[in-house]
């Protein structure tokens, strides 16, 4: 009888764990776009910010750099301890006189990812996880599928700033983000627009990207996780 019990143990945990596909895992290469110079892309590209995310896309001008899991990892600046890819650090942005706004003069904004996976199965239900610092939008094949610490009603752009400042442990906590997308067998692209806080922020970072297939019920977990946090319901969809 303990034997049964044992080997009942055993299966449940091994169908959990090949459960999930990985089609995005936690230490891939990247492409990646970050302006240290406060230069909106757009200025040399200019439908940059409707076409960076699409699959023709033309991102071989991009660095390369490899993610790296962690409290340290991934792609940044300004953190300390960093052992991730430098994505270069911009000047500080000019001191206020007298009040005024000096977000259209930072050089403190945003950055750009993409990632080509293949997907050999068809998928319905994915589960996507990274560390922000500050805010997220995701796109799949030039579809916007989630955003995360970025208001929803802006359209996305280089100085599109994040909502809230991201800071203590939610620096390298591992977000989880449940989307519901048909992905057909095949090539595809994930691209990323990653949002500083503010003009003056110190530091700008993500991490441990990631993306998998899982079931239904798992996805439906996810979204009962992220009730009422940052990330809400609202946000993954």
């Amino acid at each position: 009888m303990k034997r049964l019990v044992v080997f009942g143990i055993v299966a449940c945990c091994f169908a959990r764990v090949i459960s999930a596909d990985v089609l995005i895992t936690n230490d891939s290469e990247w492409r990646y776009l970050h302006p240290t110079d406060g230069k909106d892309p757009a200025e040399t590209v200019k439908d940059f910010h409707s076409t960076f995310m699409k699959a023709d896309f033309d991102d071989s001008g991009w660095k390369k750099g490899k993610d790296k899991p962690g409290e340290h990892g991934g792609f940044g600046y300004g953190d300390s301890n960093f052992e991730g890819v430098d994505l270069g650090q911009p000047e500080d942005a000019p001191e206020a006189q007298n009040g005024e706004d000096i977000a259209a003069e930072s050089k403190r904004k945003s950055a750009y990812f993409r990632l080509r996976f293949i997907s050999k199965d068809e998928h319905t239900a994915l589960l996507f996880k990274c560390q922000r610092d500050d805010g997220i939008i995701v796109y799949i094949d030039g579809e916007e599928v989630l955003r995360d610490n970025v208001k929803k009603d802006e359209k996305d752009r280089y100085d599109l700033f994040a909502e809230n400042t991201t800071s203590g442990s939610a620096e390298t906590k591992v977000n989880k983000y449940a989307i519901k997308k048909k992905l057909a067998p095949g090539e595809h692209v994930m691209a990323i627009s990653l949002h500083n806080r503010s003009g003056g922020s110190s530091d700008l970072r993500i991490a441990e990207i990631s993306l998998e297939s899982v079931d239904e019920k798992e996805l439906d977990n996810v979204v009962k996780d992220t009730e009422g946090e940052e990330a809400g319901v609202d946000d993954l969809f």
